[in-house]
Parts: structure tokens; C-alpha cells; sequence
């Protein structure tokens, strides 16, 4: 969705279960993008080495990064 609250409340949610499961930069990343549906999926599927080239080590934050670049708005951002 490009709804700036859904993002962000997805955003949220998520992070409070990476709390909850104690997970690892990598497990931040399968996790999120294991939920990904429809357009994001099909985003994620086709830029994901791009973002994690061969042999990156996945990290939460340039996942979290790419994703609000693509589905936030610069004037939600704000």
C-alpha cells in the first residue's frame, strides 16, 4: 500500500515483534519480507539484489530504507 499510515503502522508492528523475537539483522529482513503481498512482493522480488547485492549481509535498516523510498512519499516522510 502506498498509505503512509499503513507503512508506517506495518513498520511498527514489526519492529515490535523483532523485539519480541529477539531476531538478527538477517531475520529482521526474512521476516518482513515474507509478508510482503501483491506489488511490494513483486518490488521486493526484482530490486532485492540490488538493495543486497551477492554476499551483503541483510541488514533491517537498508531493507526499512529501500521499502519507505518506494512507499512513503516525500511529503509523508516530512
Amino acid at each position: 500500500s502506498r498509505d503512509p499510515e499503513a507503512t508506517s503502522s506495518w513498520i511498527q508492528k514489526l519492529e515490535k515483534a523483532f523485539a519480541l523475537l529477539i531476531c538478527n539483522e538477517a531475520k529482521k529482513v526474512m521476516l518482513a519480507t515474507y509478508q510482503l503481498e501483491g506489488v511490494a512482493d513483486t518490488w521486493w522480488m526484482t530490486t532485492r539484489e540490488t538493495i543486497f547485492p551477492e554476499g551483503a549481509v541483510q541488514e533491517w535498516n537498508t531493507f526499512r530504507e529501500a521499502f519507505n523510498d518506494k512507499y512513503f512519499s516525500e511529503t509523508a516522510k516530512e
